[in-house]
């Protein structure tokens, strides 16, 4: 399901716009100021940390829990670890 969330709100393994699949996410970190979020993203091999703002809306493809599992997708299939935040 393509949806919009606030930046603050994406979840590992959500696809955004680009096709890049979350990998992580840092909401806070002594380095980073409280406006923002640390997203790092990974496509075919390549990955990247991007800044953006926790209200920035950002399109999304969001599988569903019960879809992930039910067509047989792993973890790490998906890139999850299992130790989500």
């Amino acid at each position: 399901m393509k949806i919009k969330v606030q930046a603050q709100h994406l979840q590992i393994g959500d696809i955004v716009g680009s096709g890049e699949k979350v990998i992580n996410i840092v909401r806070r970190s002594i380095r980073m100021s409280s406006s923002k979020v640390a997203v790092t993203l990974k496509k075919d091999g390549h990955q990247r940390t991007v800044q953006w703002g926790k209200y920035t809306q950002i399109n999304i493809e969001r599988i569903s829990h019960e879809d992930k599992y039910a067509g047989g997708l792993t973890d790490e299939d998906l890139g999850v670890d299992g130790f989500g935040p």
